[in-house]
């Protein structure tokens, strides 16, 4: 029986996917974009190259692929089709267009392809809708499913506790800062709840200083700023600039934490980075665990660039501006994993021992369990980001490749350590969730790296 390599490519925005209808064969129904793998062709540039010819659409990031999932065509053709599935982050300028698809090479007139957009939820998929052609017997369901929500399935499900465990903590520390400032510190007018739980731990941060240094100063910018109007309807990260910013040192603290910056709008370089996770699939897991970005120093040296997070002011990070939108959108992203843990530790009462140290391919010397596993846990989903980004940006495509290879080796030295913790942590939960992540990073770049 004759194998034929077939790429479908699935174009997901939010709920939304792309199908097609030919007006000329209106039996066949609604489809998918995809064809046949041409000999010597690798599946992902069949599926970039189909999605061109029959939508005119290009340049999409690719968001990963399925396994190969084979079809017996009889009694229809005597074929057995071996499908990949290629995810496309797209974006719905228009709800449906015409196009021509040209058959170059080929004695066949030019086709007229009629596209939408229509909503599907996940598991509420209706297949029929997708199946065209009776020879399409089956589309499975996890393609339409995106690809980071789908492979994240247990990690959303412990971000979900980690929110709202900090919802609680703000909670609490609005009540107690409502004496200080003298009015309700709900900042009702923030759409994004995560934004408003880490506006109230800032102000929290600061009043704690405030009295520990009996600064009237301090608190008087704290009143003036928690005054100010944050409202807004964007469910994206407040970004924070240095203006008016109040830069605490403190030796508790490795760097200077500059706090109660002036609100950015329009900020470009944040505003392209955020557009980048959103293609790639990781703006999601940014919006539940960053609410507010808080801009230091401009970086001039690219190879220099810091970003850290604080316990003290979950919710925020802090990072180094920059003018590199991929080098900004991985610090976020980078930080907002280091968040996402805190979060699930904290609201699991979790305390992890740093009386043992491992060794961190990253630092390349001994670090303590917590900073160690921090380390793994973040790595392990910046490098699905990286793998990801390589498609956004073709004149990334050949460093990000080396990146991604340098990362690897370290996600390797470090599974040893790893087991290691994981076993004298023992906690079941805990144990998926880190080799989850580390698993699928190290499998996903064995398999295409």
């Amino acid at each position: 029986m004759k194998i034929v390599r077939k790429a479908l490519a699935v174009v997901r925005h939010r709920d939304k996917v792309l199908v097609f209808s030919q007006p000329g064969a209106p039996a066949i129904g609604e489809m998918l974009p995809g064809g046949t793998v041409e000999q010597n062709e690798d599946v992902v540039d069949a599926a970039r190259r189909e999605l061109f010819e029959e939508t005119g659409l290009s340049g999409l990031a690719i968001s990963g692929w399925s396994p190969v999932h084979k079809f017996d065509m009889r009694p229809y053709r005597p074929e057995r089709h071996e499908r990949t599935f290629v995810y496309f982050a797209g974006m719905v300028r228009e709800p449906a267009w015409e196009h021509w698809e040209m058959h170059p090479g080929l004695s066949v007139a030019p086709e007229l392809l009629e596209l939408k957009w229509v909503d599907v939820t996940g598991d509420d998929l209706d297949l029929d809708l997708c199946h065209g052609a009776a020879v399409l017997e089956e589309i499975p369901v996890a393609a339409f499913i995106p690809c980071t929500r789908r492979s994240w399935a247990s990690l959303y499900q412990l971000s979900a506790e980690g929110m709202d465990f900090r919802a609680s903590e703000a909670l609490h520390a609005a009540n107690l800062l409502g004496d200080i400032v003298g009015t309700d510190l709900s900042f009702a007018a923030v759409a994004n709840p995560v934004a408003r739980n880490a506006l109230v731990r800032s102000l929290l941060f600061g009043a704690r200083i405030a009295a520990e240094r009996r600064s009237a100063n301090l608190l008087g910018k704290l009143q003036a700023w928690a005054l100010a109007d944050h409202s807004g309807t964007s469910l994206d990260p407040i970004v924070q600039g240095t203006t008016n910013a109040v830069v605490i040192s403190d030796d508790r603290y490795a760097d200077e934490i500059p706090v109660f910056g002036d609100r950015l709008t329009g900020h470009d370089v944040t505003g392209a980075a955020f557009e980048l996770l959103d293609r790639c699939g990781c703006a999601d897991l940014v919006r539940r665990h960053c609410g507010i970005v808080q801009l230091r120093g401009h970086t001039v040296e690219m190879d220099y660039h810091r970003s850290f997070t604080i316990s003290a002011t979950p919710g925020t990070i802090y990072v180094d501006d920059t003018q590199s939108v991929l080098q900004m959108a991985e610090a976020i992203l980078h930080e907002s994993c280091h968040n996402l843990l805190n979060d699930v530790l904290a609201a699991r009462s979790v305390h992890i021992d740093d009386t043992d140290t491992y060794f961190s391919p990253w630092r390349g010397t001994q670090r303590p369990a917590s900073g160690f596993l921090h380390a793994v846990f973040v790595f392990s989903i910046v490098m699905q980001f990286l793998k990801t980004a390589r498609f956004a940006d073709k004149d990334q495509s050949e460093p990000l490749e080396d990146r991604i290879r340098l990362e690897q080796a370290r996600l390797e030295h470090a599974v040893e350590g790893t087991t290691q913790l994981i076993k004298s942590i023992g906690l079941d939960w805990l144990e998926h969730l880190i080799f989850d992540n580390l698993n699928r990073a190290l499998q996903e770049a064995r398999q295409h790296g």
